[in-house]
């Protein structure tokens, strides 16, 4: 299938591409969904590149992907497991832009034309007058996705500036694949869980999963989610510089090591 949909070896052909999507299906997926069988160990690719060539080939084709409920799922709806969403805050991580590349190559097909829109709108805002001495670039996400190696590097990223508008788009993705790889709108999705959790900027997501009910209004909804992500991430950091912050860091330190050093 790898060779069939890539256009760079020949001529797309529809019919032939289609053809080896029901072969796949029929072969593979008659009892589980694509994400179990990326995960079999006896696979010679790794898991992103079978989903990511399955939903690409579907997407060629213009074909709707195999969406069955998975079986957590199902046993969330008849009450033998629970399932709780769970969104993290900012800092929490500094590789959360390669999470981001490996969505862009998996599920590209699912969540193009709203990264597309979202990356516009983030790099809009970047360029805003309010925003001098800021960014040093554009918060350019499409560009760093395209050629990795123009990326911020991994202090930067992690500032509040980047941090906070790019992990609430991060998990709105996340949401918006998980929806989409079983069919369902945000509003028919939320019948699984049992509950959500949150910590800090993750409260923002979790209102745009609480109150979208169709894929219009969570797109409209995420639009004002990370307005508000990014004027809070370029607030605090204009409020609470990083040298700033690298003084009050140094005094703590030295404070506690005087401490220690008495108590010793």
């Amino acid at each position: 299938m790898r060779y069939v949909v890539d256009a760079k070896h020949h001529t797309l052909d529809v019919e032939i591409l289609t053809t080896v999507i029901i072969a796949f299906e029929q072969r593979c997926l008659l009892q589980d969904d694509v994400h179990c069988l990326a995960s079999h160990e006896d696979v010679d690719l790794v898991d992103e590149d079978i989903i990511g060539i399955y939903y690409r080939a579907c997407a060629l084709a213009r074909r709707d992907a195999d969406s069955r409920a998975p079986a957590l799922l199902r046993a969330a709806d008849i009450g033998t497991a629970s399932i709780y969403t769970i969104f993290g805050g900012q800092g929490n991580t500094s590789t959360y832009f390669e999470e981001l590349r490996q969505l862009y190559s998996t599920y590209m097909p699912f969540i193009a034309e709203f990264l597309t829109s979202s990356a516009e709108l983030l790099s809009s805002l970047s360029r805003h007058k309010k925003c001098h001495g800021i960014f040093t670039q554009d918060l350019d996400i499409l560009l760093w996705l395209r050629q990795p190696q123009t990326t911020p590097s991994s202090e930067s990223l992690i500032s509040s500036p980047f941090s906070f508008p790019l992990i609430g788009l991060l998990q709105l993705l996340n949401y918006m694949v998980t929806c989409k790889s079983v069919a369902e709108t945000p509003y028919a999705f939320r019948r699984h869980p049992s509950g959500t959790s949150e910590h800090s900027q993750g409260i923002i997501t979790v209102v745009v999963t609480a109150a979208a009910d169709t894929r219009e209004s969570f797109g409209s909804v995420s639009r004002s989610a990370l307005i508000n992500l990014f004027w809070i991430g370029v607030r605090s950091q204009q409020t609470y510089p990083r040298q700033l912050f690298l003084q009050q860091w140094s005094r703590i330190q030295w404070s506690t090591e005087k401490e220690f050093q008495r108590q010793c």
